[in-house]
């Protein structure tokens, strides 16, 4: 008997040893499966027993880590058509879920009994490994031990895994040499591994970054010792000897809390007894010197329970600290700047909203407890809602769906906004969640509509106004032309758009228009100008443009603006006025020179012979009848003169016998006097009479046709036709003279320029056909409305030969 106590005594002792000294490799494991299968390697190749570990999670016992051997592996397989490694256990296995209500360990002396539950379990809800299981469970299970468990009937201990205050899942052992005694040992290991486990559960949530990640990741090896209750280090790994700037061979044996300074040695003496007297781990953070450390101190019971031993884990957190420093100064900021943009800031799990910003709840009228775990999609229009739910989803999953887009709000109070949404995916509390910045554009989008409205009118109001428009920079670069101003230039606005509207205008004349624009200025903004432009079919023409400066709000110039029209018409108009001026002056003048001439040779020579004669008769005593019958018929002359000078200033006879009587007595005195053959068909019976702007207009009209014919047709032979109706008049004077080219004449012949004028006073049609050897015709259609006919200044003009 008392070499079994020895035996179990030392059993016990190499089981401590082996767990002080594997323990903390643990906390150097990378990830949680390292954990699980540092833990079940630990178990298996140093203690002997075959062990399974189990992770509960999403309503399934998985199989985390198997100590079987490869060909136990292939006959586990064989039998069930799954693999270990991915075997999963539904909830309802009796002795797993009940482990879920307590963190009781269980010992099952026989594996049979454990098997048997747990394949009767995967016969009922695991339909498609059934057909494996057509024999029976007993038989199944017999094959299973035979297989897997070379020693038949081992005991089963199950003992949970507790992460902090959750339920991570459970460490199950089979062996034959299990008993109830190893039961505190396994408990020891199970909340070794879930301390290890929630420390990096807990490392992992910082684990923001991929650099992070890493550094973490490689951190040194925890510092481990493992010391007796009265407070003698037994052993103690490298990194915690080198803590101290010491081997472990200087610090084994000796009083552990020496080696630290007072002030700690005391706080860590209470900790370490307090773990001694409740038999339960305890954990604690504190900072010496700058430099953090994460301690657990686990007791190391006997068979009876007592503490006999302690083993400490410090870990140097330092590095994890100042990440967290960092992240919470981070999300102080973030949450300061979020709290003063004026876009909302938002960031929502799953679609239950966790944070947002005032400007996003001033912007949908909701508070923040209102919105806090609520549904954040019931602030999109319905008709969107789903749309926008589904590339939520869409964008957690790493799907390609855009990140910025455009849709339509409710307020609380059922008012609809448009808002611009950008949408990213984040963590957020350890969670991936979706992170919104929303910006209102209710107002923009309005203001948008109706800058789209005004700018629709204006090229509406552009495109109908007879008149060349375009939009231009400083250099002359075409920005915008309308429809009017390319068909002016045959040109589409593709062509012209782009293009300097330099090339139309003449070389010499560009730098004087470029320098009429760019002196416009915000004070002096526009400018009216002509200029000449080169036609695409080579002619050049006139235009008239008005330019005006645009300039930004910072008084910045961006362009111009600028409405032209042709005034090639109007000048030729202005250059024939002129032309005719110059031509009236000078018929004036001829005029009055020549009523000068005949006044002088004629009336002044018949009034000195007249003087002569009185001075005579005064001379003489009495008078002499043949001096006053002379003086009579010099006296009949004159008034013959003076009547012949003002019939050619204007006829008597038109304003006492009207037009038609006033154009044969005009032929007559042409027939009778130059001894012309005028021949004067009358087509109508009834004589019409012509306003009177009209009839002294034809009445001059037919008169220079006939003095051109006396000069230039010579003894050819004359037609005279007249035909009146009560609408018009049509005169026709033709000759069978030489004829003439009118384009070399053109407006250097002032007969002919007098008659267009004369015509287009009373709205009449003037044409003259005629040619070299091919005679002269002249037709004029006179309209009798009289509201068509002007006031002619010409009327009071002297006669034009």
């Amino acid at each position: 008997m008392q070499q079994t106590h020895e035996n179990q005594r030392n059993r016990r002792t190499r089981e401590l040893e082996i767990l002080a000294a594997y323990g903390p490799g643990l906390f150097a494991c990378g990830s949680i499966s390292e954990i699980c299968n540092t833990a079940g390697q630990i178990i298996h190749g140093q203690l002997g027993y075959t062990c399974a570990i189990f992770e509960h999670a999403d309503s399934k016992w998985k199989m985390r880590f198997v100590s079987m051997l490869p060909p136990e592996r292939d006959a586990a397989r064989n039998l069930t058509g799954l693999d270990p490694n991915d075997f999963v256990i539904p909830s309802g296995f009796e002795f797993f879920d009940r482990l879920l209500h307590g963190s009781e360990a269980y010992f099952l002396e026989d594996n049979r009994d454990f098997l048997k539950h747990g394949f009767q379990t995967v016969y009922d809800m695991r339909p498609e490994i059934r057909h494996f299981l057509h024999h029976g469970i007993d038989r199944i299970v017999t094959l299973i031990s035979n297989a897997i468990l070379p020693i038949k009937n081992h005991a089963v201990i199950v003992c949970p895994i507790v992460s902090g205050q959750k339920m991570f899942g459970n460490i199950t052992v089979f062996g034959e040499r299990l008993s109830v005694e190893d039961v505190p040992m396994m408990k020891h290991f199970a909340a070794l591994a879930g301390t290890a486990i929630n420390l990096k559960t807990k490392e992992l949530a910082l684990n923001d970054s991929e650099a992070m990640a890493r550094a973490l990741i490689n951190a040194p090896m925890d510092a481990a010792y493992l010391m007796d209750t009265n407070g003698y280090l037994l052993e103690c790994n490298r990194n915690g000897a080198q803590r101290f700037g010491l081997e472990p061979e200087q610090m084994t044996g000796k009083f552990l809390l020496d080696f630290f300074p007072p002030e700690v040695a005391a706080f860590r003496r209470k900790a370490v007894m307090r773990v001694i007297e409740s038999g339960a781990p305890l954990r604690m953070e504190d900072e010496r010197n700058g430099v953090w450390n994460d301690t657990v101190i686990y007791p190391i019971t006997d068979s009876a329970g007592a503490v006999t031993k302690v083993a400490i884990l410090a870990r140097d957190i330092t590095l994890r600290k100042q990440t967290e420093s960092q992240l919470r100064r981070s999300e102080e900021n973030f949450r300061s700047l979020s709290e003063e943009i004026t876009d909302g800031v938002a960031v929502h799990i799953d679609g239950k909203c966790y944070w947002c910003n005032r400007a996003f709840t001033e912007m949908f009228g909701v508070s923040r407890e209102e919105l806090m775990g609520q549904d954040i999609f019931r602030l999109i229009a319905p008709e969107q809602r789903e749309e926008i739910r589904k590339r939520s989803r869409d964008r957690l999953d790493g799907k390609k769906v855009p990140s910025q887009y455009q849709t339509a709000g409710i307020r609380s109070d059922g008012t609809a906004i448009d808002v611009d949404v950008i949408a990213k995916k984040i963590t957020f509390d350890d969670n991936l969640a979706t992170l919104l910045v929303v910006r209102n554009i209710t107002e923009t989008r309005r203001a948008d509509e109706a800058l789209k409205k005004s700018e629709r009118r204006y090229r509406s109001v552009i495109e109908d106004v007879d008149a060349l428009i375009c939009r231009f920079k400083p250099d002359g670069a075409l920005t915008f032309v309308n429809e009017e101003y390319c068909a002016y230039f045959k040109a589409t606005r593709e062509e012209l758009v782009g293009k300097q509207f330099f090339e139309f205008i003449p070389e010499e004349e560009r730098e004087e228009v470029r320098a009429r624009y760019t002196s416009l200025t915000r004070d002096n903004p526009t400018v009216t100008y002509e200029h000449r432009v080169i036609m695409p079919n080579g002619r050049v023409r006139w235009q008239r443009w008005t330019d005006r400066a645009i300039f930004d709000d910072q008084g910045t110039l961006s362009e111009y603006q600028s409405i032209g029209f042709d005034t090639t018409e109007e000048r030729m108009a202005e250059e024939r006025i002129t032309a005719l001026s110059r031509m009236l002056i000078s018929s004036q003048e001829q005029e009055r020179a020549r009523l000068s001439r005949e006044l002088h040779d004629e009336l002044g020579q018949q009034l000195s012979a007249i003087q002569l004669v009185l001075e005579s008769m005064l001379s003489r005593p009495q008078p002499d009848r043949n001096y006053i019958e002379l003086i009579a018929e010099r006296i009949e002359d004159l008034t013959i003169e003076l009547r012949r000078i003002c019939k050619g200033l204007r006829p008597v006879i038109l304003d006492t016998f009207g037009f038609h009587m006033s154009l044969e007595n005009l032929i007559h005195e042409f027939r009778d006097n130059f001894d012309l053959d005028i021949k004067y068909i009358p087509l109508s019976r009834d004589k019409y009479p012509l306003p009177p702007v009209a009839a002294i207009s034809t009445y001059r009209i037919a008169q220079e046709a006939l003095t051109n014919a006396l000069r230039h047709a010579g003894g050819a032979r004359i037609t005279v036709r007249l035909r009146a109706d009560r609408e018009q008049a049509q005169l026709e004077i033709e000759d069978d003279g030489p004829g003439f080219e009118i384009t070399a004449i053109g407006a250097s012949c002032l007969g002919l320029v007098g008659m267009r004028e004369r015509a287009a006073l009373c709205g009449a049609d003037l044409t003259i056909d005629t040619a070299p050897g091919c005679g002269t015709r002249i037709a004029l259609t006179v309209p009798l409305d009289e509201s068509l006919h002007k006031e002619n200044s010409l009327d009071t003009n002297p006669h034009r030969r």
